[in-house]
């Protein structure tokens, strides 16, 4: 489901929630955009890999145009059995 406008914590622009197939929320840039790769289908993001033929306007996860985006990323956890030493 897209949900509608607030803005950034980091950056403060407008952004929209759009969630994934996992049910993850992802902030996107709420411009539609014809260098877009996300696709919201029945309000489910759908990350486009480059290899798909893209039929624009799409939108652009806000991690992509955020000055702050590190602020809000998580790290990746190592695989299971491997331990960081």
């Amino acid at each position: 489901m897209v949900s509608g406008a607030n803005r950034c914590r980091g950056c403060g622009a407008p952004i929209i929630w759009a969630e994934t197939l996992s049910g993850r929320r992802m902030p996107l840039d709420p411009e539609l955009r014809d260098d877009g790769n996300v696709m919201v289908v029945d309000g489910i993001a759908t990350v486009l890999p480059g290899d798909v033929e893209r039929v624009p306007p799409l939108f652009v996860s806000h991690f992509v145009t955020c000055s702050d985006a590190s602020r809000f990323r998580k790290s990746k956890k190592p695989p299971a059995g491997k331990q960081k030493q």
